[in-house]
């Protein structure tokens, strides 16, 4: 979902062996096993030289809050990869486990990437674009995926022409973000830029979106973040509020819409409802206080103003009901008036008090007509973010 299919690089700190008694005699490893303990400590070694490239020209954050809660959301997800035996679409298909260590980076930039070794970056511009604590668990799930599955190792396996030499030059120039250093990168390892480019993007992309979606089941977070995190990048790329956001490594590969019709895939094989209003700012009806009420707006559209002395606890249940219409994606249709209440598809939403129209100035009809008007201009732009971005 996220970083760059050359950034997001896999990991791996070796599988513990099992505790035993004083006296007891460690069995030897099998030829499998000390195999899989190699490649765990080459993983090591290979994420330590990139952590000192990405040490030279990127800095850790100040802000002891963004760094806590990475820390903690994704020590969260690794617990779960760790023991978590999960489809694998592309990769390692072994069950490893490894020390995470989870660092915010100072910038602007929507990123995360992995390096080998466990070693996961995030910008804060990405902490500040993630609407919920579910939206980040779904991006670090993704990168612990990558690097669960051993991406960059599969990459250097199937393609045997893939120089060690080549591949640090590239990984290095990628990290260090300088132009000229990827430029000679290139030329040093022009044979790996087509696989990374693309069969590497495809298939990573979309086994890591997997794989972490997995995590997310198994975890308390909503998988359906992983799915609104990724219209959301898709639907803002292309908007003039976000011209000034910088995309990082989104900017050249966005998320594609099968990738987001994979992750619906997966939703209904897990029974999983889409529910973006619990994991989304953008796509949940918000109870505001008013000048002459208590007002209910959905994405930055003001949908209705309740008046009286109950009006908190009427915005407050009609809300509860309005998440609840718009996550089940319904039509312009659904939304009418029975002369009482507005309903959608045919469930009161809220009534139409006289208190609220004369609020308004206006006659009951009159603000029943205004407020369908509202909520179908509303559910119009929401089918639009989420249709348009796939």
């Amino acid at each position: 979902m996220l970083c760059s299919a050359i950034f997001c690089l896999a990991l791996l700190q070796g599988p513990a062996n099992p505790p035993t008694q004083a006296g007891d005699q460690k069995p030897p490893l099998s030829k499998a096993e000390q195999q899989h303990q190699k490649d765990i400590e080459s993983d090591i070694e290979m994420g330590k030289r990139f952590v000192k490239e990405v040490e030279k020209t990127e800095h850790p954050t100040d802000n002891k809050e963004y760094q806590e809660r990475v820390n903690r959301i994704g020590q969260e997800i690794a617990k779960i990869a760790q023991v978590t035996p999960v489809e694998t679409l592309w990769g390692d298909k072994r069950l490893n486990r490894f020390n995470y260590t989870f660092t915010v980076l100072k910038g602007d930039d929507v990123n995360a990437f992995s390096l080998p070794g466990g070693f996961i970056y995030v910008y804060e511009g990405l902490v500040k674009y993630a609407q919920s604590d579910d939206e980040l668990a779904a991006v670090l799930a993704h990168e612990i995926s990558h690097s669960e599955e051993r991406h960059i190792a599969t990459l250097a396996h199937e393609q045997s022409k893939v120089t060690t030499p080549a591949l640090l030059a590239l990984l290095a120039a990628i990290a260090s973000r300088n132009p000229n250093m990827i430029e000679g990168a290139l030329m040093v390892g022009s044979n790996i830029v087509q696989s990374f480019t693309s069969s590497w993007s495809v298939r990573a992309e979309q086994a890591a979106d997997h794989g972490g979606f997995q995590y997310l089941v198994h975890s308390k977070y909503n998988p359906t973040a992983m799915l609104t995190f990724m219209e959301r990048l898709a639907l803002d790329e292309h908007s003039d509020a976000a011209r000034n956001i910088d995309w990082g490594i989104y900017r050249t590969h966005p998320p594609g819409s099968e990738r987001a019709q994979a992750i619906l895939k997966d939703m209904q094989a897990y029974g999983i409802p889409v529910q973006r209003s619990l994991v989304t700012t953008r796509f949940r009806t918000d109870v505001r206080p008013g000048k002459d009420g208590v007002e209910i707006w959905f994405n930055r559209q003001r949908l209705y103003t309740f008046g009286g002395d109950d009006a908190l606890k009427r915005a407050d249940d009609a809300a509860a009901k309005l998440n609840k219409f718009f996550d089940s994606e319904p039509n312009l249709y659904d939304v009418t008036y029975d002369g009482t209440d507005i309903l959608g598809s045919r469930t009161p939403l809220l009534s139409i008090l006289p208190a609220d129209a004369q609020a308004e100035n206006i006659s009951r009809d009159a603000l029943a007509n205004k407020t369908v008007e509202a909520i179908k201009g509303s559910l119009y732009n929401y089918a639009f973010s989420i249709w348009g971005s796939r």
